[in-house]
């Protein structure tokens, strides 16, 4: 084999071999969509691609976060506007039963629907989405109450486990989101005796005024039981703010994932506008090469390589 090319077979080559790189490069780049395959197709802005796909990762993540708590609020917030329902039916039965002229036997009758609504009020402090109890604080795993009737007030508590969960956004900030069934359905004073506004202890008042024909303690209860409503109502309040909070952070990480993925795509992926015509004039030359060579007199390709 003639191992000693003259200069123009050696020229004609070197150019021949760098117009194919660029033909299979620009090919590659539009089969898989991307400009940067490898670290040598753009040493320097391979940091730069990696720690812009490390930042999409995050915030996706991030995002993803921010709607599954947000879909626990809500799930809480529904639960609660069923609780105030209950509540107002709770008023209204105080009202009917303190009216003089009910007879006894009606009495015992609401006091069935208000042991009803009682169990309700207990089933809503066990709201639970992907097997987390959304009222069981930092013991999520756990349902906070269950209806008893055994028991005084017909109601026990099974855990009081504190709700110190904190959620993050994009800056590194976090805020509370949870809030206790204790809290919203059995709050109580420092000394451990119900607050005026303790749910259970209003309705489980109602059960037994109504069992005991006791209008005088019926006609107060409609005053404690609007009380107990007043209360749910403002811890619904407390979900609807963090609800905001939680739609304002997931549309704020939203645009800042699309920012990000759209500076991804400018340094990763491939110009097709550009990768085209690149394939088109590569093509081209090569066509042009070959058939210029194949003209030149006693040169061809096997009298280059002997």
């Amino acid at each position: 084999m003639n191992t000693s090319l003259d200069p123009k077979a050696r020229s004609f080559l070197t150019s021949l071999n760098q117009i194919q790189s660029r033909n299979e490069r620009a090919q590659s780049q539009i089969t898989s969509g991307r400009r940067v395959q490898q670290p040598s197709d753009d040493p320097a802005g391979v940091s730069r691609i990696l720690s812009l796909a490390t930042q999409v990762e995050r915030t996706g993540r991030l995002r993803g976060d921010l709607e599954l708590v947000r879909g626990e609020v809500e799930a809480a917030d529904s639960a609660l506007q069923q609780a105030v329902r209950l509540l107002e039916k709770a008023g209204s039965l105080s009202a009917q039963g303190a009216s003089e002229i009910l007879p006894p036997d009606k009495r015992a009758l609401l006091a069935v629907e208000a042991r009803d609504l009682l169990q309700s009020l207990v089933g809503i402090t066990q709201t639970s989405v992907n097997g987390r109890y959304l009222f069981g604080g930092d013991q999520d795993r756990v349902a906070p109450f269950e209806f008893d009737p055994s028991v005084a007030g017909g109601v026990r508590q099974v855990q009081n486990a504190p709700a110190s969960r904190r959620i993050a956004n994009l800056a590194g900030d976090t805020f509370p989101v949870d809030r206790t069934a204790g809290q919203i359905f059995d709050a109580r004073k420092a000394d451990g005796s119900p607050e005026e506004h303790n749910v259970f202890g209003a309705v489980s008042e109602l059960i037994a005024a109504l069992e005991s024909n006791d209008t005088a303690a019926l006609s107060s209860l409609v005053r404690k039981l609007r009380s107990a409503g007043d209360h749910v109502n403002h811890e619904l309040s407390r979900y609807g703010l963090v609800h905001n909070r939680l739609s304002t952070e997931i549309e704020l990480t939203q645009s800042t994932e699309l920012q990000l993925r759209t500076r991804l795509s400018e340094v990763q992926d491939t110009d097709m506008t550009s990768a085209i015509l690149e394939l088109t004039q590569t093509r081209q030359q090569l066509e042009a090469a070959i058939s210029a060579r194949g003209q030149m007199p006693r040169s061809t390709l096997f009298d280059i390589l002997g």
